[in-house]
């Protein structure tokens, strides 16, 4: 009997990281038997994956600024996020895990690499974040958005150059090849408005 195939994303806790792993998720849905998201517990993280059926655990994080300010107490919560990890990893039983960077990726990243879990990465930015340079030498596999951030990964023999993922949000129309394109391009929270705005000026 062939095992289900199974996968499971690790942070989101923003936009700039979750929509990318879902991206990437509803592109494997056609081959997954079971697609699972690991986040902070947010209203977004909670709202993208039910309204997909995709299965959610809430998983605390603590940010490098926590361990800065409350050294002690976050090493505590780290163990604490880290066993939570451990225990949604063993419960899922994925194929693999995807990280998708952020310091809500790195609990359930590391419980996949004590499990034995193969783990991918992927990274939108150009410069990467510190979980992703810290996560990547545990990492199978890095897919980079940008063939430049594979120089700044300490280890590059993983790094695939695939793209930002995007998701399929039907089709866009058809360019009027006689008339100038218009490109705009917006990041984090600051992208909705530019959403809304520009077209209401156009």
């Amino acid at each position: 009997m062939t095992a289900p195939v199974s996968f499971l994303f690790a942070g989101g806790a923003t936009g700039g990281h979750l929509f990318p792993g879902i991206a990437v998720a509803e592109t494997l849905s056609g081959v997954a038997d079971r697609i699972g998201f690991v986040g902070t517990g947010t209203d977004l993280e909670r709202g993208e994956a039910a309204s997909r059926g995709y299965d959610f655990f809430c998983v605390p994080a603590i940010s490098t600024t926590d361990l800065r300010r409350r050294p002690l107490r976050s090493l505590v919560g780290a163990w604490t996020s880290f066993r939570q990890a451990l225990q949604v990893v063993r419960q899922f039983e994925p194929t693999a895990v995807i990280g998708l960077g952020g310091f809500a990726s790195v609990p359930t990243v590391l419980a996949a690499k004590r499990l034995g879990v193969p783990v991918t990465l992927l990274e939108q930015n150009v410069i990467p974040g510190r979980a992703t340079r810290w996560l990547s030498r545990r990492a199978e596999r890095v897919c980079l958005a940008y063939e430049e951030t594979r120089a700044a990964l300490p280890l590059s023999g993983g790094c695939r150059w695939t793209g930002n993922p995007v998701r399929n949000s039907g089709p866009i129309g058809t360019r009027e090849t006689d008339k100038p394109l218009l490109l705009v391009l917006g990041g984090s929270q600051g992208s909705r408005s530019l959403n809304a705005a520009v077209p209401a000026a156009l």
